[in-house]
């Protein structure tokens, strides 16, 4: 099949595109309630040759799988509607049911057009007899900024290749923008009811503590950082003005740059609501909602107008060959470990800019000026070494409580502690935590004597050597942190023994971003400086 060909295919399923729309738009359904909606395109789906997978614990959820092999391209569909948008069909407002649900937000479109594009693509492996498989995923609950939330925890979306989504507008665009993490709660407060009139002192008003809460809330605006948006529906739960109410409550969103920034703002919001319930002498309960992490855009790049580059790891060696396919102009590894000899190989496929001292040991400013100096872009590198620098500081105005502490980056191997590594400022991990207010322990430095290794290796015996470790950054979970502390000799390690321990999960973007680049610190320090601090507050 040609390019026209799917087209023609897709022109083709125009009716059936037109009949799910109308159907859907005719049945709407308030997130989490999608049973109609999500049951209407399972029997579709099926009926087309879809295999469906549901999931327990999601009942408006599913996968709808039509192919086999690679790619796994997935198709993501909503149809949840909103109160209070009940209306025709038509230009014109005109309401079906008073206060009734609607899909003003067009996701009844969505779920239609992703139907319909998933079918297509069915239509497109059958005829062009390829191997591949296409996925339709049944996401309900989008407005509650919960489903795929839910859905990824479920690993609902585990072996996708690539997801595709879109949204209904008034133009057709492709958003090259980045959209803000966000998070909600549920205030519940409690009081006391009584009459109004006849004993007012006996009653405690949980709408006075959800009025309170307001008041509070839009204090705290002024002091968050910019793009941090704090919007909320309230619930006074009365029956007439002349009684007390005894229940009240109110739904926030927080929405911000970067999910560090949302967590920060959402418990300072809990200390609002906990002040207003103190001042009315009722009670509150917080119930979290779900959130999302920010959605991202590789704005370098874009800035650039160049595509992703081909990134290769050298650990295991170097594949010339695929090097060479790449056709590149130009070869970046001032971070690395090549030999003479890989430099020499690689000089004939491109100009190499290599590392100047040692293998493994250029920081991440090192980098950046010899790369772009190697490219005749130097002043370039230095404004945006400056960018970031600046960054950095501004960052960390939010974290004084970080200044000084003695603070080393480890690698712990969970099925072996008889020795460990601990990195020097030499690496570009240990420089990174001098660039965030931290300090290199005493011990360390006295341990790492004059080697200009990037690390040394300390053994499980000796740890009590290094006493002065206050904080400590190490690659792992919960898990090993246990396993420390359950262990007689490295839990002497101060940082250990009282839980100071910045946990880098070794497969997310912060282990990668840990090993700071230009690219990476703005995109991770957030999270970063936030896991510091979490671990910071165990510090006795």
């Amino acid at each position: 099949m040609i390019k026209q060909d799917v087209y023609d295919e897709v022109q083709g399923l125009e009716p059936l595109c037109q009949e799910i729309c109308h159907t859907l738009w005719n049945h709407p359904e308030l997130s989490g309630n999608e049973r109609e909606s999500a049951n209407y395109l399972r029997k579709l789906l099926s009926e087309e040759g879809f295999t469906i997978e549901n999931n327990e614990h999601l009942e408006h959820a599913f996968i709808a799988q039509y192919g086999e092999g690679k790619p796994v391209i997935a198709i993501l569909g909503e149809y949840d509607a909103l109160p209070g948008l009940s209306q025709k069909a038509d230009v014109t407002r005109e309401m079906v049911s008073e206060d009734g649900v609607g899909h003003g937000c067009g996701h009844h479109m969505l779920g239609a057009a992703a139907t319909t594009a998933a079918i297509a693509i069915k239509c497109f492996l059958e005829k062009g007899n390829k191997k591949g498989t296409v996925r339709f995923y049944g996401c309900p609950e989008e407005e509650l900024l919960s489903g795929k939330v839910k859905m990824a925890y479920y690993h609902m979306f585990d072996g996708c290749d690539a997801a595709v989504t879109w949204h209904p507008s008034s133009t057709n665009m492709a958003h090259d923008h980045a959209y803000l993490a966000n998070a909600s709660a549920h205030f519940y407060f409690h009081g006391v009811s009584s009459h109004a009139a006849f004993a007012p002192e006996q009653g405690r008003s949980a709408l006075d503590a959800v009025e309170l809460m307001s008041v509070g809330a839009n204090y705290l605006r002024e002091h968050v950082i910019d793009r941090t948006r704090i919007h909320y529906s309230t619930d006074s739960g009365g029956f007439a003005p002349n009684i007390v109410p005894d229940k009240a409550s109110a739904w926030y969103f927080v929405r911000a740059p970067h999910m560090a920034d949302v967590k920060s703002t959402m418990e300072r919001l809990k200390k609002v609501a906990q002040g207003a319930a103190m001042m009315t002498e009722t009670t509150v309960d917080i119930e979290m909602g779900c959130g999302c992490c920010e959605l991202s855009t590789n704005e370098a790049f874009a800035d650039l107008g160049v595509e992703k580059p081909v990134v290769f790891d050298d650990v295991d060696g170097l594949d010339f060959e695929q090097i060479s396919d790449c056709n590149p102009d130009v070869i970046l590894a001032a971070y690395s470990g090549m030999t003479q000899e890989d430099y020499d190989t690689l000089s004939q496929i491109a100009p190499v800019i290599p590392y100047k001292e040692k293998a493994w040991q250029t920081s991440w400013r090192e980098q950046t000026i010899e790369n772009a100096e190697g490219m005749g872009m130097k002043p370039e590198g230095e404004k945006k070494v400056k960018e970031v620098e600046d960054l950095i500081a501004e960052k960390l105005e939010e974290y004084p409580q970080l200044e000084g502490i003695p603070t080393a980056f480890c690698w712990i191997s969970a099925d072996d502690f008889s020795t460990f590594y601990v990195y020097l400022p030499t690496d570009p991990r240990a420089a990174y935590l001098l660039d965030l207010g931290l300090t290199l322990p005493e011990s360390v430095q006295k341990l790492a004597g004059e080697t200009d290794d990037f690390n040394i290796t300390v053994s499980r015996e000796n740890a009590d050597q290094l006493d002065d470790i206050q904080l400590m950054v190490v690659y792992g979970d919960e898990d090993l942190l246990k396993s420390l502390q359950e262990d007689k000799l490295m839990s002497q390690i101060p940082a250990i023994k009282n839980g100071a321990v910045a946990l880098v999960d070794s497969t997310s973007a912060l282990a990668g971003a840990s090993t700071p680049s230009i690219l990476s610190i703005p995109y991770e320090i957030d999270e970063y400086l936030q896991l510091l601090s979490d671990a910071a507050e165990n510090i006795k």
